[in-house]
């Protein structure tokens, strides 16, 4: 198809979109606190719509998990539902499908704490199906009372197709909220979803961009989290990949040092003695298989 004709196909349907016309009230979108993500996203994450999210490889689960509530947390950081300043700044629900929590886990309260997430802010509802979950997602995505609503799906299910997304993204219009769907495994059939993200887990530098010094890196430990996040599906513009750390403190992403590779974060780590065992000498490396009566 030439490349004039999916341009203007492109224009036509953006002016088709009752969130991209011109005068409507539109929410202001979720910013990231990465300046390149939200100028590429023109603005932030934009509310109102739903967002594709999935590991880069099969062992990128956790680290899509960590990257979908850390989006998450920006959205009820910047939410304007709070009922009083001293209550929560938003509330979120928490869609998985009950097979999706026994193959990566379900969540942990105090493991949201660290990442900057209060649990009471956070429904959790579970489906056996994949058509309940997206039944239960297009119904939260209609309520105005939620400043997001996120759907976690089995990898063994039949995936979304374009007319299911585009009801969610409906819904999404609707309710003014933004969704987040998680995938445990990247699907390749059309969506309607605004992006789409390919998320696997990154090494978190000594010193992030914050200025406070990283002291669970520094000595071996667990450090702040870090993506590598590829954005592979973009209605808005380009598409790009980043290195990302998450300050559950500020809730917002930082942007680490692209100078600094992956390989030279792990080299100059400062190694942590370990004991180690023996080498084997005159004995033998497999111990010999022995059959008792018993």
């Amino acid at each position: 198809m030439p490349t004039n004709t999916v341009i203007s196909l492109r224009e036509r349907l953006a002016r088709l979109t009752p969130a991209r016309r011109a005068g409507a009230n539109q929410p202001l979108p979720v910013r990231t606190g990465v300046t390149a993500v939200d100028q590429t996203l023109g603005g932030g994450l934009q509310r109102g719509t739903v967002h594709d999210i999935a590991p880069a490889d099969p062992g990128s689960q956790g680290a899509a998990t960590g990257f979908t509530l850390a989006l998450a947390s920006c959205a009820l950081a910047s939410s304007t539902l709070a009922p009083s300043p001293e209550h929560a700044p938003g509330h979120m629900l928490y869609i998985q499908q009950t097979f999706a929590g026994h193959e990566a886990g379900e969540l942990y309260a105090p493991g949201l704490a660290r990442l900057g997430l209060q649990p009471r802010c956070i429904t959790l509802f579970r489906a056996r199906r994949t058509q309940d979950v997206l039944w239960a997602m297009e119904e939260a995505l209609k309520c105005s009372g939620l400043a997001a609503v996120v759907a976690e799906l089995a990898p063994n299910g039949t995936g979304i197709d374009l007319t299911a997304s585009r009801r969610l993204v409906l819904a999404a219009e609707a309710g003014g909220g933004i969704g987040l769907l998680l995938h445990q495994r990247a699907s390749m059939q059309a969506s309607a979803a605004a992006t789409r993200w390919a998320i696997t887990a990154a090494p978190s530098t000594d010193t992030p961009s914050t200025g406070a010094p990283n002291i669970g890196s520094t000595y071996g430990g667990l450090g702040a989290p870090a993506f590598i996040a590829s954005l592979t599906k973009n209605r808005s513009g380009v598409t790009g990949t980043w290195r990302m750390t998450w300050s559950a403190h500020e809730q917002t992403f930082h942007n680490q040092s692209v100078g600094q590779s992956i390989g030279t974060a792990d080299r100059d780590r400062t190694p942590v003695p370990v004991d180690r065992a023996a080498a084997s000498g005159d004995r033998p490396d497999r111990a010999p298989l022995r059959f008792g009566a018993g």
